[in-house]
């Protein structure tokens, strides 16, 4: 558990970058890895979206951050014992929280 985070907590207005339907491009991508690398390098907490609707709060603890990055690590805010791997393709929003 992140110290201070309460996970069912209502959030803060959050920093939104999302890749919709009508924005189409690299700038949308190179946004959600800008958001996801300082969460990372700043052990911050974010909230994803997934194209599915999914939505998964929690730790960035890696990213593949080459050209074409392709995955992030995250350990989930409820369960720090575990971590999961997340196509950056399926992300479809990120926040910082």
């Amino acid at each position: 558990m992140v110290p201070g985070l309460n996970p069912l907590a209502p959030l803060a207005a959050p920093t939104l970058f999302s890749l919709t339907p009508d924005v189409v491009g690299s700038l949308n991508y190179q946004a959600i890895i800008d958001v996801l690398g300082f969460a990372t390098g700043n052990e911050r907490p974010v909230r994803i979206t997934t194209t599915d609707g999914h939505v998964l709060i929690g730790v960035p603890t890696s990213l593949d951050a080459g050209r074409g990055a392709t995955e992030i690590f995250l350990q989930p805010v409820d369960d720090p014992e575990n971590e999961i791997s997340l196509a950056i393709g399926r992300i479809q929003a990120v926040s910082l929280l």
